[in-house]
């Protein structure tokens, strides 16, 4: 381990000497897990060659393998998240990426749109696309790819700002497909974002609709159970029972609510006939 007078120093870190010396590699990669490491030494070149050294030195296996008695299994996705958050200059630079097509090395067709990202960045996001980069899909060695996932390509777009920069910019707009989205691509902060966001915006009204999303990925109990609850909420202004069964019978629960709205429109309807009277 490098003493505090090293952690200090700048390190020279060029690719072609990194990519050879894969002990140096594990060393800085083990001490910035820990926290033991100032990112901010490096500038951004440096860090790019530094993530870049880390997928090239160990050939895109999941499981990075340290040295040494210390040393326990670190995942390459966890190293590189942990590189782009330690630095603040990093995320300058990734702005500047994010749908520039010099800085990107892959398109993906969502639509009638070619949206340019970066293979590398995805793939420390997303165990998905890590998966479709860099194993045996034809993703891995061609350069665009035609999504089949159903996403709108605005929707795709905002995932796409959120791997680069955590951001979105019209979150009320595609809540529904981000969650969606997020869980098949197990970007999980994501997901959670979207859970957060439904959380504030339930109501009566559209409390089937967030139970129906809910009920479509992994995790989503404690939303579903939420949802649901609105649900129970409304029924129960009319003294009608919704057995709580249903949250489970997405069929019965689909049931329940068309003969609940048809109630509502015949008596919004009778209501009309009789003001008019």
């Amino acid at each position: 381990m490098y003493s505090n007078k090293v952690n200090e120093k700048k390190i020279n870190i060029s690719v072609n000497n990194l990519v050879k010396d894969e002990k140096k590699v594990s060393e800085i990669i083990l001490q910035i897990e820990e926290d033991n490491y100032p990112v901010q030494v490096f500038n951004d070149s440096e860090i790019a060659d530094l993530t870049f050294a880390v997928k090239t030195t160990h050939q895109y296996n999941n499981q990075f393998v340290g040295f040494g008695s210390q040393s326990k299994p670190k995942t390459i996705t966890s190293v590189a998240i942990n590189l782009i958050e330690k630095s603040s200059s990093w995320n300058n630079l990734l702005k500047l990426a994010l749908f520039n097509e010099e800085r990107s090395d892959f398109k993906f067709i969502v639509g009638d749109e070619r949206i340019p990202v970066s293979k590398f960045l995805l793939s420390v996001r997303s165990p998905v696309f890590d998966r479709m980069f860099n194993s045996n899909y034809k993703e891995s060695t061609s350069n665009e790819h035609e999504l089949g996932f159903g996403i709108s390509s605005e929707a795709f777009k905002e995932l796409i700002r959120y791997v680069y920069i955590e951001q979105i910019l019209d979150f009320d707009t595609h809540v529904f497909e981000l969650l969606k989205a997020s869980d098949y691509f197990q970007i999980n902060e994501l997901k959670k974002c979207c859970e957060a966001k439904l959380y504030d915006i339930i109501t009566e009204e559209n409390a089937y609709k967030i139970l129906q999303s809910s009920s479509l990925y992994h995790g989503g109990e404690e939303l579903k159970k939420h949802a649901f609850s609105f649900l129970k909420r409304r029924f129960s202004k009319f003294n009608l029972p919704l057995p709580d069964t249903f949250i489970d019978n997405i069929k019965e629960l689909d049931k329940a609510i068309k003969l609940f709205d048809e109630l509502m429109q015949t008596l919004s309807q009778t209501s009309t006939i009789d003001d008019s009277k």
